[in-house]
């Protein structure tokens, strides 16, 4: 891998890993080291926390894609070898509590990315359309009928979260890295690391 060149996001969004048995299985051993020793990091970078989960879904019967995908990984690795989770002392505790005076209760809010489920728990009229959904779907529904619960849109933009749960392109993905507290800390270093 040492002449391999650096990529900006650990996994390509338009990877398909296919599932055991779609494959001919490689090298067990090594692709369970490698993922292994890849969970063991993703402690400090949680940037990779995606696509070493995504990998070690296929630990027990890897192929050539899951191979190229960890390769993807290592690619993103060496090119960030200086990132991680930069912890800075606080400059105090500041602990916040939110009361209501008055004493009525405000409704709970929820956050959710799909504009179109905000509109189906907002509007009974999408009922009829819906009967296949959960009870979780009906849960929601009866409490922001009640009030007790609202429902708000969030963009996408917004959700850091999704550098944990999806691969991303990476105008999506650099941002919601350094929201996520990974950064270059080569400047805070005692001493670099030698390229």
């Amino acid at each position: 891998m040492d002449g391999a060149k650096p990529v900006s996001t650990p996994m390509s969004k338009d990877v398909v890993l296919p599932t055991a048995g779609s494959v001919e299985v490689l090298d067990v051993t090594q692709f369970r080291k490698l993922v292994g020793l890849l969970q063991y990091l993703s402690i400090t970078c949680p940037d990779i926390a995606y696509a070493v989960n995504r990998l070690s879904q296929f630990m027990h019967a890897p192929g050539a894609v899951h191979w190229q995908a960890a390769k993807h990984l290592l690619r993103y690795l060496k090119g960030t070898c200086h990132y991680g989770l930069v912890l800075r002392r606080s400059t105090g505790l500041q602990l916040t509590a939110f009361v209501d005076s008055v004493g009525v209760p405000r409704p709970l809010t929820l956050f959710c990315d799909n504009i179109g489920a905000t509109y189906v728990c907002r509007n009974p009229v999408f009922h009829s359309k819906m009967k296949h959904l959960a009870l979780d779907y009906f849960f929601v529904r009866e409490k922001v009928a009640d009030g007790s619960l609202y429902v708000c849109h969030t963009p996408s933009k917004s959700q850091i979260a999704d550098a944990l749960t999806k691969p991303l392109g990476r105008a999506m993905f650099l941002p919601f890295r350094s929201k996520l507290g990974v950064s270059n800390g080569s400047t805070i270093l005692q001493w670099r690391i030698k390229d």
